[in-house]
């Protein structure tokens, strides 16, 4: 995944087996969880 596919809505997706979720801080840094 780019970052500029990262908005202000968060993104899901699955990478590794593992479900990440993508999205733009206030500061417009994108932060993962």
């Amino acid at each position: 995944m780019e970052s500029k596919q990262v908005k202000d809505k968060p993104v899901g997706v699955t990478r590794m087996g593992e479900k990440l979720v993508f999205w733009r801080d206030h500061t417009g840094k994108v932060s993962c969880l």
